[in-house]
């Protein structure tokens, strides 16, 4: 499996029922990983259904923006996604000093302008992770260069939080939506979202290679296991 991918936990099975906001794992997505699964389904579910009902999805105030800037590739889903960014846009306390921190010790002399959705996505993952009793809080980014930049010092100083790919989060849903979300399905949407991921045509081979064999030890090992009743 790749590294950090999550276990099921019992309050991610709420797929039917009302979701408790407080009892689930914070989903906190920046605006690369929701514009490359923006047209993903999850049987008759578009992905930001499935989202809410597995996480307790929040962004920065930035997303919103960022969301409204992409809008050309966004297409006839630039609607569907504005409504979803705006209802997670969570503000909180000293807002600007928690994004000012981060933006002093990672890069004081970078432009300020600049990468501001994942700077004050890194914000509001510390925030929650100081003030959270249960649950996790997860990033979900596919900007490979903020993986080795900004969240790679982030991670190393505030393990606090887990950092997803849009591929990561695909593997999880199918774990947790089995066998509702049919195999056949599932390989396609990670056919579908791999090539926006960074990387030559040789790492995007590869890549889409890796996770179609993680998905497909997922299934067998699902398969052999008994049905599990989902939680209400």
């Amino acid at each position: 499996m790749p590294s950090g991918f999550p276990t099921v936990k019992m309050s991610h099975i709420l797929f039917f029922s009302q979701p408790n906001p407080r009892l689930m794992d914070i989903l906190i997505p920046d605006t690369s990983s929701l514009i490359n699964i923006h047209e993903v389904y999850v049987g008759g579910s578009h992905i930001t259904d499935v989202l809410k009902q597995l996480f307790h999805v929040q962004v920065s105030r930035e997303i919103p923006h960022e969301i409204r800037q992409s809008r050309k590739r966004l297409g006839s889903y630039d609607k569907l996604m504005l409504q979803f960014v705006r209802q997670a846009r969570r503000y909180f306390p000293y807002e600007q000093d928690y994004a000012n921190l981060i933006f002093n010790r990672f890069s004081p002399t970078a432009d300020p302008n600049r990468n501001r959705g994942e700077r004050y996505n890194c914000a509001l993952a510390l925030y929650l992770g100081r003030k959270r009793y249960t649950g996790q809080v997860i990033m979900l980014t596919d900007d490979m260069k903020a993986h080795r930049g900004l969240i790679n010092w982030y991670e190393s100083r505030f393990q606090i939080t887990k950092t997803w790919t849009s591929l990561k989060l695909l593997l999880h849903i199918y774990l947790v939506m089995f066998p509702k979300w049919p195999y056949n399905r599932a390989e396609l949407a990670l056919r579908q979202v791999n090539p926006y991921l960074a990387g030559t045509q040789v790492e995007m081979t590869n890549r889409l290679r890796e996770y179609r064999r993680y998905l497909e030890q997922l299934h067998i090992m699902l398969k052999a296991l008994p049905s599990v009743k989902k939680m209400r």
